[in-house]
């Protein structure tokens, strides 16, 4: 997780960059916010990354790993016929685009965001708790 962070990490100074060399060569507010939201995209990313790297550690975090000492792991997935993630991104175009023209109207992006965070945890939580169980019963 060391290099995704270090990814997102310079993805985030080049959003601040840019949004500051864009704000000083044209002063046009709507190109700097958005290139600013950009940076503080990464800057989420990349706090949320730096606090997992914490509490796990990857094996292709250590340079003198084998990819054989891998073997046998479950590797956990998303729902692949989820349309939840579809939703949370348009939830997030109607949050976004109508900051720009008429921001009562992001309310509706952020309710449709709020609730197909909470309809696509309710579809990923019982997978886990399988999972943990499935584990439990392996271990013993």
């Amino acid at each position: 997780m060391k290099s995704g962070s270090q990814l997102f990490l310079s993805s985030m100074v080049f959003g601040f960059v840019i949004a500051l060399i864009y704000g000083l060569s044209t002063h046009e507010p709507i190109g700097i916010f958005l290139l600013g939201l950009m940076g503080i995209g990464m800057l989420i990313i990349f706090g949320f990354l730096r606090m997992r790297e914490r509490q796990f550690t990857l094996l292709s975090d250590d340079r003198d790993a084998f990819v054989s000492q891998e073997a046998g792991q479950t590797i956990e997935t998303f729902a692949s016929r989820s349309p939840w993630p579809f939703v949370i991104a348009v939830g997030v175009v109607l949050l976004l685009v109508p900051l720009i023209y008429v921001p009562a109207f992001s309310l509706v992006g952020l309710a449709i965001i709020l609730y197909a965070l909470y309809a696509f945890m309710q579809e990923i939580m019982p997978r886990r708790a399988m999972l943990s169980d499935k584990r439990g019963r392996e271990d013993s």
